[in-house]
């Protein structure tokens, strides 16, 4: 993406949220470039001006058209994370809006703790684990607050449910994916 591109990329999360919450018509997508029309996958972050976290939902899989997983994991984050209220009126400008684009994510195949953990790259990463119906995600970004490759996907284990150190049974399914990240300043 352009400097351009990822600068509408912000104002079309912030312009769906605006919309929503003012019922004001949203940014139309003939209005924005062609890598909006194509398929894409995007977690939307929402940070108070503090620095703490608001509401973050995604898509991990490309499966619509970035413009469309923009504005909808947008309005996700904003009004249906179950963790917070929905957003009001009296928020919005002071919310901070981040987007992860994410790359396809690849299975990574180990047999041993030790070994997941050498193919792992932090700062760099986001992961995926699998194990039957438990499942959960952490960005890259997240690598900021986890400093140590086992605390991170610990905390992941226990996100997905699972125990801190069911990683080390070697059962987990474990996915890897670059994302590339755009803040609002």
């Amino acid at each position: 993406m352009t400097e351009s591109e990822k600068l509408m990329a912000l104002r079309l999360a912030r312009n769906a949220i605006e919309s929503e919450l003012l019922r004001t018509p949203a940014v139309r997508a003939d209005q924005l470039p062609e890598v909006f029309r194509q398929k894409g996958a995007v977690f939307v972050t929402l940070k108070t001006k503090e620095g703490a976290l608001r509401g973050c939902i995604g898509s991990l899989i490309a499966h619509r058209s970035l413009q469309e997983d923009i504005v909808e994991n947008a309005l996700s984050s904003a009004f249906h994370d179950p963790r917070f209220p929905p957003m009001n009126i009296t928020e919005l400008p002071f919310i901070k809006i981040e987007l992860s684009l994410l790359h396809e994510p690849v299975e990574l195949t180990y047999t041993t703790a030790d070994e997941l953990l050498s193919k792992i790259t932090p700062m760099e990463d986001g992961l995926i684990i699998k194990f039957e119906e438990y499942q959960a995600t952490f960005l890259p970004s997240v690598w900021e607050e986890i400093g140590s490759k086992e605390e991170f996907i610990s905390r992941l284990c226990q996100k997905a449910g699972l125990d801190a150190d069911f990683w080390r049974s070697g059962k987990l399914e474990v996915y890897v994916y670059k994302a590339e990240k755009i803040s609002e300043n």
